[in-house]
């Protein structure tokens, strides 16, 4: 990824149209990618600001927090980024990664079972039950779900490069792997 250009485009995306919120998300969120959670926390904190029930701000807060070692802020930010998107798997993966975390793995491991059972009856995006599974430490199960993701295409994939809750599992060999799956590069990720 060009973080540069990237970044020159967000920033002038968000001059031009600063009262839409996802402007100042995908900053933030440029930011989380590029390992700069200060920067992240500031742009997400300037969007919580104006709307403070906008889930997608809230969870990019929070994951800037996590990056920060902030980890009881970074867990209340996902629980209301929950209350507002109950069926957002991507924000139950944060919220199971920051229970973890904080050293409460019995819910973590509560709400990963659950969302297993609803995955048997609804559709849940295998990749945010493997990034569940690799912030409990199942890491032959977090590439079982990861393997089902990549064979159904699931879109969150195109960001699994840059995705700081698989940073435990980057240097297994099974990861590139993944990638190679997904077709991201290998060397651009496995890093970082």
């Amino acid at each position: 990824m060009q973080f540069d250009e990237a970044l020159d485009e967000r920033r002038r995306a968000l001059e031009i149209d600063p009262l839409t919120p996802m402007r100042g998300v995908r900053l933030a969120g440029l930011y989380l990618a590029m390992r700069q959670p200060d920067r992240a926390a500031d742009a997400a904190e300037r969007t919580v600001q104006r709307y403070p029930r906008f889930w997608y701000a809230r969870l990019n807060r929070g994951q800037a927090r996590e990056q920060l070692g902030r980890h009881q802020e970074a867990l209340q930010d996902f629980i209301d980024a929950e209350r507002t998107t109950p069926d957002n798997f991507m924000v139950v993966a944060a919220v199971v990664g920051a229970l973890a975390a904080t050293g409460d793995a019995r819910e973590a491991r509560r709400r990963v079972v659950e969302a297993e059972r609803l995955a048997r009856s609804t559709f849940v995006p295998a990749v945010d039950l493997g990034v569940m599974r690799v912030a409990l430490g199942d890491i032959d199960l977090a590439f079982d779900r990861f393997r089902r993701s990549c064979d159904t295409k699931e879109v969150p994939l195109t960001a699994i490069g840059y995705h700081r809750g698989v940073d435990p599992i980057r240097q297994d060999p099974r990861f590139a792997e993944f990638l190679a799956c997904v077709g991201l590069p290998v060397t651009a990720t496995s890093s970082r």
